[in-house]
Formats: C-alpha cells, structure tokens, sequence
C-alpha cells in the first residue's frame, strides 16, 4: 500500500510543483480545491499507563509482578495504536498530495483547452459519467462543468439505462470495473447498443490502467477512446463531441 502511495507521488509530485505557479484565475480554475490544505484532524496522542505497581506488606515494599506485566502489555497497547494513527496519517496526507496533483493537472489541461474552438462543442452537452465511486473523478467532472457540460451520475449499469433512455445524452464516460461486473464498461457499452436505434454515442472508458491493446480492443468493441490518464479524458471528451 505505502509503496504504491509513494509511486503515485514520484508521477504526480514533480509536475504538480510545475504546474502550480500557473495563473489559473479564469473560468476552469480549481482553485478552491487543489490548494486545500492536506493535514489530519487525527489526534494521535497516546495515553500511558502509570499506574503504581509497589505494594507493602509488614512495612516491606514489593513489586507486583503481575501489575508491571498488565502494565507493560497495556502501554504496548498503547503504543501500537499510536503507531497505527500516525501511519493513517502519513497515508491521508500522501493520497492528499496526490489528489492535489491531479486537480492542478486538470484544471490546467481545462484553460487549454477551453480557449480552443471546438471546446465549444463542449459548452451544453449532456454527459453521463458511470462509476461507483463517483467521488474519485470529482476534479474531472467540475472541469467539465467549467466548459459547459452538464454531467449526469450513475453508479451502475442499470441505473446508467434508465437514465440514456429518460434524456438526450451526447457522450458517455464509463469505468471499466465495477464491484458487481469487473468488465462493467463493457457491459453499458453492448447493452447501449442494444438499445439505441441509431448509432451509439460517443463512449470513453476512464479506468485506472491503460495499455495498447487495452485501448486497441474497446475501439473494436466501439468504444471512441479509453484513458486512464485525467488530462488525457478532455481531450477525448471535447475531441468525441466535436466529431458530432
């Protein structure tokens, strides 16, 4: 888990810092929230066990062994939680760091490309983005309201149906995996073949790895682009939507 925390900041660190000084005041700033400040409200202060183990008998002081062992094994209690909420601390500031990284990356790969024309297309477009954790693409989809879409949240495939049949959609953002389906974009990608009477729209699947024959095999599958990379994602959205 540390290993991967730490991968994640080596990618995202370095361009995050060189991105930052970036005047970002226009109408995709993020501002807000990539400068919040990733520190924990944990409070890790352990308490300690002080208790007196002497004892006197006849006027003679002992130790109770017993007490001392109950003792010790209470503050290595103790102990061991402190060292468990400092390594939670470690890991909320590190995910924070990087999730830092990625909205400045997003917010800066939006006032590029919002001063192109064919962000235009962009500016009403209805967008349904599927996932189950929708909160994870939460910088993407703000950047899209920034260019004008209007994005729609579903969590799962039946939920992501009713909605494409109950208004007009014009692209479809979906992840690949989903706890119920580990190849859910697939899934929403043949059933909104079934159901559209004419050609499907634009889809993209936006999952958490890419390679060549990954993004190779869903074109075959229709797909229009798929990217694991959130900079990456506008430039198919706008690109998808410009072609209709």
């Amino acid at each position: 888990m540390r290993t991967l925390l730490f991968i994640a900041l080596l990618v995202w660190a370095p361009f995050a810092q060189s991105q930052a000084g970036r005047d970002n005041q226009d109408s995709c700033s993020l501002l807000k929230a990539c400068n919040s400040q990733c520190a924990s409200l944990r409070n890790c202060d352990s308490p300690l066990d002080n208790r007196d183990c002497t004892t006197k008998i006849f006027g003679y002081q002992f130790n109770d062994h017993t007490c001392e062992a109950a003792k010790s094994a209470q503050n290595l209690v103790y102990s061991s939680q402190k060292s468990m909420c400092e390594s939670l601390k470690t890991q909320e500031k590190a995910f924070c760091e990087v999730d830092q990284g990625r909205c400045i990356a997003v917010s800066n790969a939006c006032s590029t490309l919002k001063d192109q024309p064919i962000a235009k297309k962009v500016a009403g477009a209805k967008i349904l983005w599927v996932d189950d954790n929708p909160n994870n693409n939460r910088h993407e989809r703000d950047a899209l309201g920034k260019l004008g879409a209007v994005v729609i949240i579903s969590e799962s495939t039946d939920e992501a149906l009713k909605a494409f049949k109950s208004q007009r959609i014009d692209l479809v953002i979906s992840d690949f995996s989903r706890r119920d389906d580990p190849q859910a974009g697939y899934t929403l990608l043949d059933s909104l073949k079934r159901t559209s009477s004419t050609s499907v729209v634009p889809y993209v699947i936006f999952s958490s790895s890419s390679t060549p024959s990954f993004i190779s095999e869903t074109k075959k599958r229709g797909a229009f682009g798929q990217t694991s990379r959130p900079t990456e994602l506008l430039s198919l959205v706008v690109e998808a939507l410009s072609t209709q």
